[in-house]
């Protein structure tokens, strides 16, 4: 059953999330983990080492292989707790020392799978560093108010400042010998022997500001803001120049493998082959559809760089095998901030950022697929989702509420936006023919008719003073309300005027973080104040029968059974008792204290959960033979128009099912002939959506049938290749 996710309420989730520690002798009961989908914010750094990609995304480090260049895959991943997002990695033989935007975080890849933290260090509390360059024994840092330090990497367990003597502005570019070479307008050398006094011993100037520089064998390649590459003899530390150039106006990131200098300019990605740097001569462009970022690496053939646009995946692997064909092999890491998600039949719907609304194809959960995302024309982060037949609503914030058709599930199409420009908008739920939207700067609640879901139309408010600070959910004919540390509780017989009818405070003084009913019940996460059980059979009159000591922050339920989320990790619980929760399973959550799951849900057997950078199915023991979703049964047998109709190779079939029951879904040609069976068995009540793979199909007429007992109904595609 659909839960409430609590807006305000989620940064006192973030305060408290510090102060408990996970614990668990054993990591799991009766619970796994089955199915994980990754979604990556803009890549940070990137260092490849050779068939290997290093990336730092947001709070996470990623280890990706690239030993098929055309199928990238994730073998190893860390996490910290979100300071401000990480800024840079840097590999050296098995450690990789990853900058987390406080200092530095050093991790043993020896096994990617199973990475080992060697240290975790921050040079003072609350500091912000841009920067972390190691270099044998020592490391060049940048703090992000211009100061350049030297510390001392020689004891992992003792890392600390040597000096941090050197003029405003500069840049670690590395070390030419045994001396440290510096970037701003031009390069300059440094001798650090003595690390609490370095002495500036030779300069370049290049006119303009260096953006980005790499030292490949003798040379410094240096990109500058305006006038292209410079390429700089370091030979002979003592007195550099400049040898070469390479004219392509300004250059962002720079990376060298074999004879090629490859970096970014206004013409996108250039190639240059400077075999002979006193000559260089420039190949090829590559111009991705969506440009790259500041960041880039190169190993072999391979080029990869970070990508900068919103709805782009994060990675591109570009081959440069013919450098004056080079061609774009693959991307990596679906972009995407998490916040809600509903689920309807075989489909997941994901409110987050860069897209307001990504779908998911849940109709194998073991093996969850990323559909696609949608097409708004300008971006918005969304914060809630509800759906009602093939329409979705996303609560944007300050930007409103957005409606999606999403007949066609991997390309959810922008319908409307309905705009509150000073308003805030963080939760949206369906019930019946109505949309009810929450306002939180006006204290209001917004009620919208969907008689045409493509259509909302406005028809009433109510004041829900103090505020919508919990959020709500609507069930069994009510709204119930979060107010802090209570709620108020909403008849909707009349679903244009909600009328309150009761509330409920209690005890503690905490704030509620979740809300989930069942029956004639409410189970309330209560911040730290435990799992409270609410008798709601009368609504004028809500009570709490019970508590438990077990801090929790998120809940869900489904028939007897209620799945809690809270810093030991996941819990599943009987409440055939509904008085008396009894844990029957749980898994330890490793990352509970540095990215706590945001919501979850229950489909059949598995629990699906998203976290600001997971979507994950968990197998549990516990849901087994339990219905999910009583409240979203449709009205009769219905098959909806294939998506897209005429199609090439992959169309997309949904219907909906009255009540459990066993369903044929087949293909059949022109002649009546059934060529393709996409289903036979048993399928709950509800919405569910197949992907039919025609590749295989020549082009022409084709039936859709759908029977289930002695119902019939069917539709007419038309595949064209």
């Amino acid at each position: 059953m659909r839960t409430v996710r609590l807006s305000t309420c989620e940064l006192i989730v973030i305060l408290f999330l510090a102060m408990w520690n996970v614990g668990q002798a054993q990591d799991s009961l009766g619970m796994r983990c089955v199915s994980t989908l990754d979604y990556w914010g803009t890549v940070d750094g990137i260092q490849m080492v050779g068939d290997m990609a290093y990336v730092v995304s947001g709070n996470k480090f990623h280890i990706v292989s690239l030993a098929d260049p055309a199928n990238p895959v994730e073998v190893g991943q860390a996490s910290w707790s979100d300071y401000w997002g990480g800024m840079s990695v840097y590999v050296v033989g098995n450690l990789a020392y990853v900058n987390p935007g406080y200092g530095v975080i050093v991790y043993d890849i020896t096994n990617p799978a199973h990475l080992v933290t060697l240290a975790n260090w921050q040079p003072y509390p609350g500091c912000e560093v841009e920067d972390f360059l190691p270099l044998g024994n020592i490391a060049i840092m940048k703090f992000l108010d211009s100061d350049l330090c030297i510390v001392d990497i020689s004891d992992l367990g003792n890392i600390h400042i040597l000096g941090c003597n050197f003029p405003p502005n500069l840049r670690a570019v590395g070390m030419v010998g045994d001396y440290l070479c510096l970037r701003y307008v031009g390069l300059s050398i440094w001798d650090i022997s003595d690390p609490t006094l370095p002495v500036q011993v030779a300069r370049v100037d290049t006119q303009f500001y260096i953006w980005d520089a790499t030292i490949s064998g003798n040379y410094v390649y240096a990109g500058t803001n305006t006038d292209g590459l410079r390429i700089i003899d370091v030979s002979n530390p003592l007195q550099p120049f400049e040898i070469g150039f390479c004219g392509s106006g300004y250059c962002v990131a720079v990376t060298v493998t074999g004879n090629h200098a490859i970096f970014l300019c206004n013409r996108g990605l250039d190639i240059w082959n400077v075999s002979n740097p006193v000559r260089p001569f420039y190949e090829s462009s590559f111009n991705p559809q969506i440009p790259f970022s500041h960041h880039l690496s190169s190993s072999g053939n391979l080029v990869c760089g970070g990508d900068m646009g919103i709805r782009a995946p994060s990675l591109f692997i570009v081959d440069i095998t013919d450098p004056n064909a080079p061609i774009e092999v693959s991307t990596f890491g679906t972009k995407g901030f998490l916040y809600r998600m509903m689920i309807s039949g075989s489909l997941g719907y994901l409110a987050g950022n860069n897209s307001a609304l990504h779908t998911v194809d849940l109709s194998n959960p073991l093996q969850a697929n990323e559909l696609g995302m949608s097409n708004e024309e300008f971006p918005r982060s969304s914060y809630d989702v509800a759906i009602r037949e093939n329409y979705a609503y996303t609560a944007c914030g300050t930007q409103g509420f957005l409606v999606f058709d999403t007949s066609n599930p991997i390309q959810p199409d922008f319908v409307m936006a309905i705009d509150y420009p000073t308003d805030d908008v963080p939760r949206v739920a369906t019930a019946g023919d109505y949309a009810y939207v929450s306002d939180t700067f006006n204290h209001v609640l917004r009620i919208y008719s969907l008689a045409d879901p493509a259509a909302p139309e406005y028809v009433n408010s109510i004041n829900c003073y103090p505020s919508l600070y919990c959020g709500f959910i609507t069930a069994n004919g009510y709204l119930y309300f979060g107010i802090g540390s209570g709620f108020s509780i909403y008849t909707l017989s009349d679903p244009t005027a909600p009328q309150l009818v009761g509330s409920c405070n209690l005890s503690g003084g905490n704030y509620i973080l979740d809300l989930a009913p069942t029956g004639n019940y409410i189970y309330a996460a209560y911040e730290i104040g435990g799992l409270r059980v609410i008798d709601v059979s009368d609504p004028t009159h809500p009570t709490e029968v019970n508590s438990v000591g077990e801090n929790t922050w998120i809940v869900a339920t489904s028939g007897n059974t209620l799945m809690t989320f809270g810093p030991d990790g996941l819990r599943a619980k009987d409440i055939t008792d509904r008085l008396n929760p009894v844990t029957v399973g749980y898994y330890y959550y490793p990352n509970a204290t540095d990215e706590s799951i945001r919501d979850m849900d229950i489909l059949g057997q598995y629990l699906l959960t998203i976290s600001s950078s997971k979507f994950q199915v968990f197998q549990c023991d516990a849901l087994s033979g339990i219905p999910s979703h009583p409240e979203m049964v449709p009205h009769e047998l219905a098959l909806y128009p294939c998506y897209p109709n005429p199609f090439n190779s992959t169309a997309v079939l949904t219907y909906t099912l009255p009540h459990q029951g066993k369903i044929t879904l087949t293909i059949h040609n022109i002649l009546g002939q059934q060529v393709a069976t996409l289903f036979n068995g048993s399928a709950s009540a509800g919405t569910h959506t197949l992907i039919w793979n025609a590749e295989n199909f020549s082009s022409g007429t084709y039936f859709c049938q759908i029977s289930s007992e002695n119902l019939l109904r069917s539709r007419k595609i038309f595949l064209v290749k």
